[in-house]
């Protein structure tokens, strides 16, 4: 095994990240959270199978892996799966300028965006969970990565894309969703769905080049790039869920999401991060 540690700035809680995961249909079957975080996943770029275990103590997450990646790929990998990647020491500021954000940031201190294990997995969750309830969505999932993922130390990854980009026909999926992840197979394969490229665009020309692959409409390109590229400071124009809880929150009901994306300036630089905490206590309201 090999290991790394990170050092991460501002409040962070492990424990928090680790129960969202397990209670969130994408990975809900995916991870083993014990003492430890355990995961597996392909390594975005090279797509080399890895299974990793984390812990914290203290500001710092310890991290052992198994595969042949390189460290400093597995702690980008990490440290973009659990938000670590980015100083949220500024939370306080925002928490004192927006009363309803500073509730929801101090009722769920330390609990950061988790995001997919990569962009190009969360892409091709937004294809599979299109209109199918996400547990049905999530079975589909596990099958893939049954049938046809990298084996490790752990459990079976998703396909990487050029394994999803050979699959023909799949009990669940209808061909029309065959053929939309085959599109996002082939882009993650062309560098599109790479993080660090679509963090390094502004939000609106990520946004719009995303909806370029075929099956990735604006929803989804918002999930990609917020929930899948890590980006922490982006408010989802198209998050329903994300709206109704707003307007309740903050009393407005009448707020279109214009209205509603001006209240979320006071969250800069964390909109992601806020977005992501309010359809949190959202799901655990039912």
């Amino acid at each position: 095994m090999n290991g790394f540690e990170l050092e991460v700035a501002g409040p962070f809680d492990l424990e928090a990240a680790a129960r969202f995961l397990e209670g969130w249909p994408p990975t809900a079957q995916e991870v083993d959270h014990r003492k430890s975080l355990r995961w597996s996943a392909c390594i975005e770029g090279t797509w080399a199978p890895i299974s990793v275990e984390v812990l914290q103590e203290g500001s710092t997450v310890l991290c052992e892996y198994e595969g042949t990646a390189t460290v400093e790929e597995v702690a980008a990998h990490v440290s973009r799966v659990l938000s670590v990647d980015v100083d949220g020491s500024g939370l306080e500021e925002v928490a004192s300028r927006d009363s309803v954000a500073g509730e929801l940031i101090r009722m769920a201190w330390g609990l950061r965006p988790v995001c997919f294990w990569t962009p190009y997995e969360a892409a091709a969750w937004g294809v599979m969970s299109q209109r199918t309830s996400m547990a049905e969505a999530s079975i589909v999932k596990q099958r893939i990565a049954r049938e046809h993922g990298e084996p490790t130390a752990y459990r079976e990854t998703f396909p990487s894309p050029l394994r999803l980009l050979t699959l023909e026909r799949f009990s669940g999926l209808p061909p029309v969703k065959i053929n939309r992840l085959r599109a996002i197979a082939q882009a993650a394969l062309d560098g599109r769905l790479d993080a660090s490229h679509l963090r390094s665009l502004e939000v609106s020309t990520a946004i719009e080049d995303l909806q370029e692959i075929e099956g990735v409409g604006p929803f989804t390109a918002e999930l990609v790039l917020v929930r899948g590229a890590g980006h922490p400071d982006v408010f989802p124009l198209h998050e329903r869920r994300l709206h109704a809880a707003m307007r309740l929150a903050y009393g407005r009901g009448d707020a279109d999401v214009e209205e509603l994306a001006k209240l979320a300036q006071a969250w800069a630089p964390y909109r992601s991060w806020v977005s992501f905490l309010f359809r949190s206590k959202a799901a655990q309201n039912g």
